[in-house]
Parts: C-alpha cells; structure tokens; sequence
C-alpha cells in the first residue's frame, strides 16, 4: 500500500470491525449486532463472502469494468457541479440497487468496503460523507472552499448524486483522452444523423 493509501486510510474515521473481525464474528448476528437505529443511520458492512464484488488483479478501470458487468454501477461525480468523486482508477466509488438493499462499493488501490443500507437516501449520506473524506484528504477535487465549512456541515449544493448521475455512462462507455488521466465519455452518433449527400 502507498503511502498515500495509508495517510488517507487514517483520515477515514473506523466504520465498523470489518477488517479487524474474523468472518465467523462478522456473520454471528447475536455478537456486536448493530441497533436497528444505528444500522439505519450507519449501514451495514457486508462480508466478503456475500459480497458483490468481482476481485480483479488488474487497476482501477478492470476493477469498474468487470464490476459493472456483475451489476453496478461507476459513480465518477458527486454534488450539484459534479465535483470528481474519487480519484480514478485508484480510487472508486460504485453503487448497486440489484440486491434486497442498496449497497456502496469504496475501492483504495485494490482494497474494497462494500456497505448495504435501508435507502437510497441513507446510501446517498453514507457517499456524501466519503466524498467530503476524500475532497478533504486531497483523493478527489471538491469544491475549492472545502475548507470554509465544518466537518459533517456542507451546503446542499455539495451533497447528493450529480444532477446526469441518473443516466450515469459505464465504465466500458469511457475512453481515455491522449494523455489525460481523466475518462471523457466517448460520443457515438446513430448513422441516422449522418449528414448525407442527396443523389
């Protein structure tokens, strides 16, 4: 793990014992279940054995592609100007409704916590908090005035999925631009807009 993983781990306040708790402690329900008040403001780690997630050996942009194909879905932009949500392909985050509940997906150079919630909305709270953890630790570029407003206390306008985030494009729809380090969508235009020349 970089050194930059390690200093952003450490901003990342503990989100519960999955990695410090074996897998039969994780899955006994009765030891250190969560309140059900408590599981609905925080969600729920899911262990890996019933996790979604595809493990890949490859970066970031393997790690969305095949994860996409096992239902979820890339979440590049976060807030009402789509600030970068992340820092890909180091770090993701993804999002998937094709389970019984919601669940985020936080993927750090090859490391993934994966979390399961009542809601969408609660999901949505649990990304804006990452998000604002990210833009602070300097893993995604937020808004510039970060700095100007509380932990836990950012304006309306910073929190919540982009405005286009409804119609996301998939990782496989990206191309990378010569030399960026930023995916820009790739445009296909339907043969039928094709300007032809009349005969």
């Amino acid at each position: 793990m970089s050194e930059r993983t390690i200093a952003m781990a450490a901003t990342i306040p503990d989100r519960g014992s999955l990695t410090r708790a074996t897998f039969a402690e994780r899955d006994d329900p009765a030891r250190n279940a969560p309140e059900p008040a408590e599981a609905r403001e925080s969600g729920v780690p899911v262990p890996p054995h019933r996790s979604g997630v595809v493990p890949t050996h490859g970066d970031g942009y393997e790690f969305i592609a095949v994860n996409e194909r096992a239902g979820w879905r890339a979440v590049p932009d976060w807030g009402a100007d789509g600030w970068d949500l992340g820092r890909w392909p180091t770090t993701v985050v993804m999002c998937s409704d094709d389970y019984d509940k919601p669940r985020a997906l936080l993927y750090i150079e090859g490391d993934t916590e994966e979390w399961e919630f009542d809601s969408v909305e609660q999901r949505n709270r649990y990304v804006d908090s990452v998000t604002e953890e990210l833009w602070r630790a300097g893993e995604a570029d937020g808004p510039r005035d970060i700095a100007a407003y509380p932990v836990g206390q950012l304006p309306v306008a910073y929190r919540g999925p982009a405005p286009d985030q409804q119609s996301t494009a998939s990782a496989s729809e990206f191309r990378l631009n010569a030399g960026a380090a930023t995916p820009m969508p790739s445009v296909t235009v339907p043969s039928s807009a094709i300007a032809r020349p009349r005969r």
